[in-house]
C-alpha cells in the first residue's frame, strides 16, 4: 500500500509498480532537494547516481526527512552532477525544451521508460579525498592560467599584426586618392 501524498491539497497518483509511480517521484525529489538547497552536493550525487536506486521497493512509503522543508524553493536547476544554482529559477529555455517534448510523447500514450540500473563510467575523480580534489583544481586552475597566458600572447600578436596592417594600408590608400583626382 503507498502512501498518500498530496501538493497543495491535490492527490498525487500512486501507482502499483514503484517505477512508475508518481507519489515516488516525488518524493525521491524531495530527498534531494534538502541536500542540494543546505550544499551537501555529495549527498546529492549519491542520491542522483542511478545504479544506487532501489526501484522494486515504494520509495512513497519510506519515511521522508523534512530537510527538504527548510528549501526556499523546491524546482532547482540540477545538472546530473550534483550542481544546482540556488536562488534561480529552472530557466525558460528549460521548461519550454522540457514541458512540450513530454506533453507530445504522453499525447502519443504511454511514455515509456528505460527503468532500472544505468551502468554509469567510471571516472578518475570518483573516488578522491578532499585533498585530492583540491589538488586537481589547481591543477586545473595552473592549467587555464597557462592557457589564458597564451591566448593573451596570442591577442597581442594579433593586435600588432593588425596595426602593422593599418599602416601599410595608409600610403596604399593615399596613392589611390591621388590617383582618383587625376
Amino acid at each position: 500500500m503507498t502512501s498518500i501524498i498530496r501538493i497543495r491539497g491535490h492527490v498525487v497518483p500512486s501507482s502499483d509498480e514503484p517505477a512508475s509511480c508518481a507519489a515516488c517521484a516525488v518524493t525521491r525529489w524531495l530527498r534531494i532537494v534538502g541536500p542540494v538547497w543546505t550544499g551537501f552536493r555529495g549527498d546529492v550525487i549519491r542520491l542522483l547516481d542511478p545504479t544506487k536506486g532501489d526501484l522494486d521497493r515504494h520509495d512513497c512509503e519510506q519515511t521522508l526527512p523534512g530537510e527538504w522543508r527548510r528549501a526556499e524553493q523546491l524546482l532547482l536547476p540540477l545538472d546530473v552532477h550534483g550542481w544546482a544554482r540556488t536562488g534561480a529559477s529552472l530557466s525558460g529555455r528549460s521548461m519550454t525544451s522540457i514541458i512540450p517534448s513530454r506533453r507530445a510523447a504522453a499525447a502519443d500514450g504511454p511514455v515509456a521508460e528505460a527503468v532500472g540500473a544505468i551502468a554509469r563510467q567510471p571516472s578518475r575523480f570518483d573516488a578522491l579525498t578532499l585533498q585530492e580534489t583540491y589538488t586537481e583544481l589547481g591543477s586545473t586552475d595552473a592549467a587555464v592560467d597557462d592557457a589564458l597566458t597564451r591566448l593573451a600572447l596570442i591577442l597581442n600578436d594579433a593586435q600588432a599584426l593588425d596595426t602593422d596592417l593599418q599602416q601599410a594600408a595608409i600610403p596604399r590608400k593615399q596613392q589611390l586618392a591621388a590617383d582618383s583626382e587625376h
